[in-house]
């Protein structure tokens, strides 16, 4: 078996969605279940927690999802905005606290912390390196990271992520080309595919 062969027999490919309440011409692809997300698990292995982002959960609310699917299912939760938007990256500590000591409630099925920055947010490396390490002392799991700014497409940038074991996001819209491609870490590759915007001509 050659090598590449045997890289690509490592790696587990996992599909979801954003959120899973399902339009109610789609559910018959799915299977019964108590709950939107147990009927979602029986078709995906894998969900992306946006609503994370707005509000705060109680660990108690994670705690009840996890135990909603089955084990093999892993979810990914995206760090709330006041982290990436309103503290942008400084002085978070607090703020990265309260949240994993909630989102941890999901256990084995916590797959990977999603932070989206704010398309303002510029690369500063002081900034982003003691914000990645210090959250790197707070979560040894997966991390992802969606920069929004082209700064942060440099080499210094890319240097951060293998630093701290960062995946960047690979992103559709595109703020540019290399926005495309997910890369960083050769452990984890993470793609959000929202789907390119069509512009509609005016007659």
């Amino acid at each position: 078996m050659s090598s590449s062969a045997s890289a690509r027999r490592r790696f587990r490919l996992r599909i979801g969605c954003a959120g899973w309440s399902i339009a109610s011409a789609q559910r018959e692809l799915f299977e019964d279940g108590a709950s939107g997300l147990e009927r979602y698990a029986t078709r995906f292995d894998a969900v992306e927690i946006n609503s994370s982002f707005y509000r705060p959960h109680r660990r108690g609310t994670y705690e009840r999802w996890a135990g909603a699917v089955p084990e093999d299912f892993r979810f990914a939760v995206k760090i709330p905005k006041a982290v990436s938007h309103e503290a942008r990256l400084r002085g978070t500590g607090p703020l990265l606290d309260a949240f994993l000591g909630q989102a941890q409630g999901l256990g084995p099925k916590l797959g990977c912390l999603l932070l989206q920055l704010p398309p303002s947010l510029a690369f500063n490396a002081r900034v982003a390196a003691t914000f990645f390490a210090m959250l790197r002392r707070r979560w040894a799991g997966a991390i992802a990271c969606e920069p929004r700014h082209a700064s942060w497409f440099g080499t210094a940038a890319a240097r951060l992520w293998q630093c701290h074991r960062i995946a960047r996001v690979g992103a559709d819209p595109a703020l540019c080309g290399e926005a495309r491609h997910s890369a960083g870490v050769d452990a984890l590759r993470y793609w959000r595919w929202h789907g390119s915007p069509r512009v509609l001509q005016r007659l």
